[in-house]
């Protein structure tokens, strides 16, 4: 009888494509990282804004010195759909879902005003909501969303109550998303990992607290604490203040948790 040879691969092999493997991830991932540093700003157009505005006038109307009870009897439940949530940057792609905007009362001792909250659903469940955000607070100002990807006319949005491939057109009747870079923004952080060099040495430490982004440059991002001086508002007091002298850098990874979570947000959502 003859003998069966059995190739085998060699071991060596085996382990330089799961090392390649390995690198080709981290490297796409830290390119996802280095896109997400960003602020989106979103906001209600069109009939949603009308809607919205209708019926704040109806029940100022209905309602004088807005008293909760009578907000919270009168206040229609309506359901406005902004804008259609894609499987890819693509409208000819699967949509996986919808978000909408509903009004709610918000109660503050015996006044009340109208509130907003942004939910999602999916096709498959239609009549279940997610809350993605309980409220946009004053939505005149956009609603501040950090790291966010675009892609062209496109806008990945991560976390929450989406699933991993959500994508939603920057702009629509309803809805639209504007994405910029952290760069020149003052942002606050929280447990970010940096480094310094200070009288020789080299320091790394985990931060929290209000900082400026003063550049991007690939994965590394060079920032400093805020000064008065940086949000002075014409203030001549608050613009003689020295701003700080030390840098520090953070990798773009660091930006964000092990769940991709940002660990940055906006400071000054309303401007001076």
């Amino acid at each position: 009888m003859g003998t069966i040879t059995r190739s085998r691969r060699p071991f060596g092999i085996i382990v330089l494509v799961i090392f390649v493997s390995l690198e080709v991830n981290a490297s796409a991932q830290q390119s996802v990282q280095r896109a997400r540093l960003t602020i989106g700003t979103a906001l209600l157009n069109g009939p949603t804004e009308r809607a919205i505005d209708q019926e704040i006038q109806r029940l100022t109307t209905l309602c004088p010195y807005s008293v909760a009870s009578c907000m919270t009897a009168n206040l229609r439940p309506l359901d406005l759909p902004l804008a259609n949530v894609y499987e890819r940057a693509d409208s000819n792609s699967r949509v996986v879902g919808t978000i909408w905007a509903v009004l709610w009362s918000r109660q503050y001792e015996q006044w009340a005003s109208v509130g907003v909250r942004l939910e999602f659903s999916t096709p498959d469940d239609s009549q279940r909501r997610y809350v993605w955000i309980p409220d946009i607070g004053d939505w005149g100002y956009g609603i501040h969303l950090a790291g966010l990807r675009r892609r062209g006319e496109w806008v990945q949005m991560f976390g929450g109550p989406f699933p991993e491939s959500a994508w939603v057109a920057h702009e629509t009747p309803s809805f639209s998303v504007r994405v910029e870079s952290i760069e020149g923004d003052i942002l606050a952080l929280n447990g970010v990992l940096m480094r310094t060099d200070q009288r020789g040495r080299r320091h790394r430490l985990r931060r929290s607290g209000v900082f400026i982004i003063e550049r991007v440059e690939g994965n590394t991002v060079i920032l400093r604490q805020e000064s008065p001086s940086d949000m002075a508002c014409g203030d001549p007091e608050r613009e003689r203040v020295p701003k700080p002298t030390v840098r520090f850098r953070a990798a773009a990874r660091d930006f964000f948790d092990v769940d991709g979570v940002p660990r940055f947000s906006v400071v000054y959502t309303k401007g001076c």
